[in-house]
């Protein structure tokens, strides 16, 4: 009844004597106090941390069993050098990742850990904090789902249908063999993809309390949070960048639509992305100030501009070109998750109403953009790229499980989910295992061929990217300090350059017109013909000596 009938019941004496009699109507007041208790209702379903810490923490001792105890293959000992000496990385830098990395790998190496497991720790950790977020987000998807289920008179699911279509799909992926890959070997993957599984969970918790569980007031720490969340994503690999657009592009769109949106709220989003930002300055402060070991980066605005933005890496747009043994490991360990959870969840999203929708509608927008730039990026080893794109995928396995539940009952829900997670677990742990013998295989060959060297002072010079492998060993562990080892193309920037000419006393570029990337094959020759010292050019072995004869 409402406040004009209320009052004109009163001022009629017939209505009176029915107020005697007939119980009264809800006052405003009382209104109040329900839309309070249903606001309670729904505030009191809020997913326990329990499930999210277990799932991390059972991650992070599946990563422990397989953890290697040398580098991996390409970047990684590049990325050891740079999370032990606190050095600039390869472009984009990832500033951010680096020095944290920094402070966790030093305080595990003073607790015993070899410089070299303290760095392939610090992704085993990236790893758990990125299955504990994506159970998180499993948990508010299944909630959000309990949600629509009340609203439409459903039954609910039993607890073992919910249980389970949390948990399989984090099981999923913590056995991933791809993710055992970023998850055990110094990479910046495993900790990109914990930013990334962070701004899922809170995308999909924020729009369901815009939903009407959470005041107004809650917006502007709330956008802060978020603009911090996304600023980490940033930072820590350009991967982030869909995922931030599409979850920023929902989050906005609920704000309208709750009627709170406000101008102001941009600015607090702003302001949290700009603290984790800020660290790109660490870039050329670091520049200036070199560590030991790290990529000749420079000073200036623009060499930071350059190094962030990975300018260099511009050539490999336009075409995809996987290794043939990375294309078979995605067709095996992606694909099969990756297309199904598109299709299922774009079926999901049209089921069901916003602000849910715009949540599924978010993370596949991000899976597909992701999917989008790794086939037209050609670099030979793109699989880990798609590990946002797999999170994605697979939390849409959340309402499919509750949909079979619901269908087939949740012992079959669950018998079948086990089953496939067995059939995972049964491939991924005994091959994880077997690269690990291959990484020690391959670091005992590394180091014999660093012992084989036949001289003490000299040059060694390899023009591949593995060559930080002996670097490692020489500044790691202080085996055969007095060699110089380089890669021949870094030469080619000035602070690189500089070093050398400062140490050896001629400008290995003289006399070069360095026009294509065939002249600069010839910077290894050029030093040959001039050194006064060894010089050895791997991988042929060749060495002149100082006099210039072979």
């Amino acid at each position: 009844m409402g406040l004009g009938s209320w009052r004109s019941s009163v001022t009629s004496s017939s209505a009176r004597v029915a107020a005697a009699t007939i119980p009264e109507s809800p006052t405003p007041a009382a209104g109040a106090m329900e839309s309070r208790a249903r606001d309670s209702e729904a505030r009191s379903e809020r997913p326990a941390r329990g499930p999210a810490l277990l799932a991390a923490l059972a991650a992070f001792g599946i990563t422990a069993l397989v953890l290697p105890a040398a580098p991996g293959i390409g970047d990684s000992a590049e990325l050891t050098l740079a999370l032990a000496l606190g050095g600039i990385p390869h472009p984009t830098g990832y500033p951010f990742w680096v020095m944290a990395g920094h402070l966790f790998v030093r305080a595990a190496h003073a607790l015993g850990a070899t410089w070299v497991v303290a760095a392939n720790l610090w992704s085993a950790v990236g790893a758990a904090v990125a299955v504990g977020a994506f159970t998180r987000l499993a948990q508010h998807l299944d909630v959000a789902l309990a949600d629509a289920d009340r609203a439409a008179s459903r039954a609910p699911l039993r607890p073992l249908a919910r249980r389970t279509a949390i948990a399989l799909p984090a099981a999923a992926l913590a056995l991933n063999p791809v993710w055992l890959d970023a998850a055990t070997i110094a990479e910046v993957y495993s900790w990109s993809a914990a930013w990334i599984a962070v701004a899922m969970a809170f995308t999909l918790s924020r729009l369901r309390g815009l939903g009407g569980v959470e005041p107004a007031a809650d917006d502007a720490r709330a956008a802060a949070v978020w603009g911090a969340i996304a600023g980490l994503c940033a930072v820590h690999h350009a991967l982030g960048m869909p995922f931030v657009l599409t979850c920023s592009a929902a989050l906005i769109a609920a704000q309208v639509r709750a009627g709170r949106w406000r101008a102001s709220l941009a600015v607090a989003a702003v302001g949290g992305a700009l603290v984790p930002l800020a660290s790109y300055a660490w870039i050329p402060w670091r520049a200036a100030h070199p560590a030991a070991y790290q990529w000749p980066s420079g000073s200036s605005a623009m060499a930071l501009w350059l190094h962030a933005t990975g300018a260099a890496y511009t050539r490999y747009m336009g075409g995809f070109a996987p290794s043939a043994e990375q294309w078979e490991l995605m067709r095996a360990g992606l694909l099969p998750w990756i297309l199904p959870g598109l299709g299922l969840g774009s079926i999901a999203a049209l089921r069901t109403a916003t602000p849910l929708r715009w949540g599924l509608l978010a993370l596949l927008g991000g899976a597909v953009l992701t999917v989008g730039f790794v086939v037209s990026y050609s670099v030979p080893d793109p699989a880990m790229y798609l590990l946002a794109a797999l999170m994605a995928s697979l939390a849409m396995a959340t309402p499919g499980l509750r949909g079979l539940a619901r269908r087939a009952g949740p012992e079959r829900a669950l018998a079948l989910g086990v089953a496939i997670v067995v059939a995972l677990a049964a491939w991924s742990v005994p091959r994880a295992l077997a690269e690990r013998a291959r990484l020690a295989t391959a670091d005992a060959n590394n180091r014999a061929w660093w012992s084989s060297i036949p001289f003490d002072r000299g040059i060694v010079l390899w023009a591949d990217d593995h060559y930080p492998v002996f670097k490692a060993l020489q500044l790691l562990e202080g085996l055969r300090p007095a060699l110089y080892v380089e890669n021949p193309t870094f030469l080619i920037w000035p602070a690189r350059r500089s070093e050398f000419q400062r140490r050896f006393g001629f400008d290995p570029l003289e006399g070069l017109a360095l026009r294509s990337s065939d002249d600069i094959t010839r910077i290894s020759e050029n030093i040959r013909r001039r050194a006064s010292v060894p010089v050895i050019v791997l991988p042929t072995g060749e060495v002149v000596t100082a006099a210039g004869s072979r």
